[in-house]
């Protein structure tokens, strides 16, 4: 999506961030989402190298018994 196809089209959820709150919780909030949001990234991210570890390794001892 395109920055500026995200930004017509932004809706606040107004749920999870409810506008009735301080500026410092809905930070605390936002703060808090990224996180989690980078902690599950990470996480992905050290699953994908995982299998592409091991992928390697069973590519490695196929090709030595091929030959």
């Amino acid at each position: 999506m395109k920055v500026l196809d995200y930004l017509k089209n932004f809706k606040w959820d107004i749920i999870r961030f409810q506008t009735d709150k301080s500026l410092n919780i809905l930070g605390a909030k936002i703060v808090a989402t990224q996180k989690s949001c980078e902690d599950r990234l990470k996480k992905l991210l050290d699953e994908k190298n995982e299998n592409k570890q091991k992928l390697e390794q069973l590519e490695k001892k196929t090709g030595n018994t091929l030959n």
